[in-house]
């Protein structure tokens, strides 16, 4: 997780949004006490980000504050596409097939960066799949692209096999839960019990947080750590991260 994804997801208040995906919130932070970066790395980036106005100054109380705009919520959603969480799966699997001769291997390498920004993952390939119901966007983008090639927009149910065994395979889910497993013992052995261990702790979760592809439950692994990570984090996490002034790490600066 770069610092700026960092000071993005904090100020979005990534915590509201696990919890109330339909509605963003604008968060109030003080980023420089609260990150855990050292302050000479967060001054560039914080001036970079107050220039592309993904972020701007405020005041509250005489203490300086950072608030989200429009345009940073937006490159929010490129590091965790939150919008997936909204989406109810239909039954449905959305596959895209490509033939495309191998002298127009940038038009395939175009394809494939479209179907991985939209979610895809590769069930072999010149074959895609994905649960979400995204097909409109899918051939709005296709359409904006020219390849040279044949390229097949499917809509299907799946009548036999283990789907949960294919999922794990092409999202590679095993080692992603095993990461948020880690995490989550980490906790339940207390060893995070202070403020700047727990801003630690949340890093690390949002770093998988961004390479989770947030798919529907019925897809998870029956015993999905994930659930039990983002269950860490928001009833105990969070509950360090909002302790009074008083009793977080004396090297950190109090929050706005």
């Amino acid at each position: 997780m770069t610092t700026k994804g960092y000071i993005l997801l904090f100020l979005a208040g990534i915590h509201d949004l696990l919890e109330n995906a339909p509605t963003p919130s604008d968060t109030y932070r003080a980023v420089y006490g609260y990150a855990p970066y050292k302050p000479k790395n967060l001054y560039p980036v914080i001036s970079r980000m107050l220039s592309d106005k993904q972020i701007e100054k405020t005041e509250r109380n005489g203490v300086a504050c950072f608030r989200i705009t429009n345009r940073g919520l937006k490159d929010v959603e490129e590091i965790i596409p939150l919008e997936r969480l909204r989406l109810k799966w239909d039954g449905y699997w959305r596959m895209v097939i490509f033939d495309i001769e191998e002298k127009w291997k940038k038009d395939r390498d175009r394809i494939r960066s479209v179907l991985k920004d939209l979610g895809f993952a590769m069930l072999q390939e010149s074959s895609w799949i994905t649960p979400f119901p995204i097909e409109n966007e899918l051939i709005s983008h296709l359409s904006k692209i020219r390849v040279s090639g044949e390229v097949l927009v499917t809509k299907t149910k799946i009548l036999s096999g283990d789907i949960r065994a294919i999922v794990n395979r092409v999202w590679k889910l095993d080692e992603l839960d095993d990461n948020y497993r880690e995490l989550t013992e980490e906790v339940e052995d207390r060893k995070v019990n202070t403020y700047s261990q727990a801003a630690r702790w949340e890093l690390r979760f949002l770093d998988l947080l961004a390479e989770d592809p947030l798919l529907p439950v019925q897809l998870l692994p029956r015993r999905w750590y994930g659930a039990a990570a983002k269950q860490v984090y928001n009833t105990k996490i969070r509950v360090i991260l909002n302790r009074p002034a008083d009793k977080r790490d004396k090297r950190l600066s109090k929050d706005c």
